[in-house]
């Protein structure tokens, strides 16, 4: 098991990592590891997107959660459902998941706004 600082020291090594994308294994059920990498990532100047199962609406409401999200880019959010999957759909495996402008959403006090639609 890698320390969060070896994890990014291996990130670093990569001259073709421009960005880096947490999913799985819930990251905001792994506030504390994931914050100190995201902060790690943003330093660098890296891009940051979230894969979560949580809404917007739900994690803005935790103050924890709401650290992590103030360096991410973009937010996927909801989880994946069968009944809503389309295929074509960009990065994402439903339509049901958005994915949100974070940075764009915080300045409109919290209202999410669309990644790429502006």
């Amino acid at each position: 098991m890698l320390s969060i600082s070896q994890c990014f020291t291996e990130l670093k090594l990569n001259p073709l990592i421009s960005g880096v994308t947490f999913s799985g294994g819930e990251p905001f059920l792994q506030l504390e590891a994931a914050l100190g990498l995201a902060q790690m990532i943003k330093n660098a100047n890296r891009s940051l997107w979230i894969y979560t199962g949580y809404l917007w609406e739900e994690l803005i409401e935790n103050r924890k959660a709401l650290a992590l999200l103030r360096i991410a880019d973009v937010l996927v959010d909801g989880p994946y459902l069968d009944q809503f999957f389309q295929p074509g759909l960009q990065f994402r495996g439903s339509s049901n998941q958005r994915l949100i402008d974070v940075q764009k959403s915080i300045l409109a006090s919290y209202k999410p706004i669309l990644y790429g639609l502006d």
